[in-house]
């Protein structure tokens, strides 16, 4: 069974609430991963980003993620939703990203395009 938008949702709470220590997050090659996921990372950070310890969410080879949900993970650096300093990043290597769309938009340096240097 694959893990839904709505499943993500109940699964950040849960870990804002109960694994504030948690440091890391593969959500890769997920086909129900999906933009609405990146908006539930988005309201994760609102409501959470002062307890958790979670650094880095792996979304690698998600089809249903595009440009739209990569603009939405940005967003919780231009919001500064999470200061400079912590060390979060968001890995969407091999997602429905345009290559022109790649450069021309203006990310945040911790939106990673490639896989995390241990899954190399």
């Amino acid at each position: 069974a694959q893990i839904t938008d709505i499943g993500l949702n109940t699964l950040f709470a849960v870990i804002g609430e109960k694994c504030p220590n948690l440091g890391e997050l593969y959500l890769s090659n997920l086909a129900s991963v999906t933009n609405v996921s990146c908006q539930v990372i988005y309201k994760f950070y609102q409501l959470f980003s002062q307890q958790t310890r979670l650094k880095i969410i792996v979304l690698n080879r998600n089809k249903f993620i595009d440009e739209h949900g990569v603009n939405t993970l940005n967003d919780v650096f231009r919001h500064r939703l999470v200061g400079e300093g912590e060390n979060v990043r968001f890995f969407v290597a091999h997602c429905r990203i345009h290559p022109q769309l790649m450069v021309a938009n203006d990310w945040d340096h911790r939106i990673k395009l490639e896989m995390p240097a241990r899954m190399n």
